[in-house]
């Protein structure tokens, strides 16, 4: 005859199991130190007109530092060929009506 276990999972199992079932942690991406200026209206219109069509913050950069900053690096917005084949076929799998359940 088969014996069936009737005990409960042991407290280790349950622990391992909680544990994999908790979602994972964030991590928070590394930012650049940011300065914050409170300006009058006065100030601020001054300072965009100085700044000759720039963007104002490139325009305190460069009267800081001067033209010889290197730039923060950022990452291209430009979808790769995968991405762009799976906006795709996501874009057909939508039209289909096959998401609407």
């Amino acid at each position: 005859m088969t014996q069936f276990l009737t005990s409960y999972p042991s407290e280790s199992n349950r622990q391992t199991f909680e544990h994999a079932s908790k979602p994972p942690a964030r991590v928070r991406k590394k930012t650049s130190p940011r300065i914050t200026l409170s300006l009058s209206e006065e100030e601020h219109a001054k300072l965009k007109s100085r700044s000759q069509g720039m963007a104002v913050s490139a325009y305190v950069r460069e009267a800081i530092f001067g033209a010889d900053i290197s730039r923060c690096k950022r990452r291209s917005h430009v979808p790769v060929k995968d991405q762009a084949a799976m906006g795709k076929a996501l874009g057909l799998l939508g039209q289909t009506r096959m998401a609407i359940t």
